[in-house]
């Protein structure tokens, strides 16, 4: 179910286009920007996208915005989609909201939040890993993270009871991370409390 975010995204940036910019300024270059990016966009925001958005405006530096779309089908779901060089590093952010089935009549609401990036980010990535804690899946090129956030603790979410219970009470947190070395790809989604379907 995590994965359509990513898939979505990459649809619209094709299909989409913009150039609205939000604020114009240069940031110093560092040794992880895209950890960097995540943490101040993603992170801090709860990866709320009205909360994204007044952190994109907020920014003392250029993003652009390059598309923003909205669907019913094959579930709600709305995404927008900015530019910007974040310490040095040409990136992508994402952000928006999808209405998931969590069962017969049920739904949870999802904030996704994700960045990618077309230059090698190994030691963002390698930050991101010590950030997320241990694994739940993965493969040569994905890693996929599910954990609890309490206060600043993230606590590992090990095995689907567990993943139901924190999703149930709105406290699921899951984080993709996708290496291809030269290119990287991260998105953070939280899943809201299960509630009935209204419609």
């Amino acid at each position: 179910m995590r994965l359509i975010w990513p898939s979505v995204a990459i649809v619209l940036l094709v299909f989409g286009n913009g150039n609205n910019v939000a604020h114009a300024a240069s940031k110093s270059k560092a040794d992880r920007p895209l950890f960097d990016a995540f943490q101040e966009f993603c992170v801090e925001t709860d990866a709320r996208f009205d909360v994204i958005t007044k952190a994109v405006n907020a920014a003392d530096f250029e993003i652009r915005k390059r598309t923003s779309a909205s669907t019913n089908f094959p579930m709600p779901m709305s995404v927008t989609i900015w530019d910007m060089t974040f310490e040095g590093h040409k990136m992508m952010l994402n952000a928006g909201h999808t209405t998931e089935p969590a069962g017969p009549a049920m739904v949870t609401e999802v904030d996704n939040c994700g960045f990618s990036s077309s230059a090698n980010e190994d030691r963002g990535i390698a930050e991101l890993r010590k950030w997320a804690g241990p694994p739940s899946r993965a493969s040569s090129t994905m890693t996929l993270y599910d954990f609890e956030v309490q206060g600043e603790t993230r606590i590992p979410l090990k095995d689907e009871a567990s993943r139901h219970a924190a999703q149930a009470a709105g406290h699921a947190w899951h984080l993709t991370i996708i290496d291809g070395k030269t290119n990287a790809q991260v998105t953070l989604s939280h899943d809201g409390p299960v509630h009935p379907k209204t419609n």
